[in-house]
């Protein structure tokens, strides 16, 4: 049972988020582009760096978009957020985090050998990491880091957490 709180960068849609959230833990979802929710679809991404969004209307915590139109059963799950409240933040969110456990699933863009993962851990002042992905050696891509990770990210995931 995870008992400390979690932040996850490049949360996407916060599948995860809404995974953990299920399961009583304390997530705060952060991406650089996340998906517009059932309130701003007028073309505003996300709710902003203010935490929960503000109007109140649905969408807490609770992994809800506070709508219960289910008509969109032919859209991908990822075209709209899946919690409420994704921050919007890129690396430099995981500074002053170092209370919380670091989640970084499928983080890499696939350009070149430092991604944005690796600036995540440099600056991530905590002692607990959790990567969901491709791990060195053990994938079926061309690239032996695999095509989630960038090559810089295992080096220091490997280095500086054990």
């Amino acid at each position: 049972s995870l008992r400390r709180p979690v932040v996850e960068l490049g949360c996407g849609a916060g599948l995860w988020t809404l995974l953990l959230r299920g399961r009583g833990v304390d997530v705060v979802g952060v991406d650089k582009r996340p998906p517009p929710t059932a309130r701003n679809d007028g073309g505003e991404q996300g709710c902003g760096g203010g935490g929960a969004c503000g109007d109140g209307s649905g969408g807490g915590g609770d992994g809800s978009d506070g709508s219960d139109d289910d008509d969109d059963d032919d859209e991908s799950i990822f075209a709209r957020a899946l919690v409420g409240d994704i921050r919007r933040g890129g690396a430099e969110a995981a500074e002053g985090q170092c209370d919380r456990v670091l989640l970084l699933a499928w983080p890499y863009e696939g350009r070149g050998r430092r991604g944005w993962d690796a600036d995540c851990l440099a600056r991530y002042g905590g002692d607990t990491v959790v990567y969901v992905g491709d791990w060195r050696g053990r994938t079926r891509a061309a690239r032996a880091s695999g095509l989630t990770a960038s090559p810089a990210f295992q080096e220091a995931l490997q280095r500086d957490f054990r």
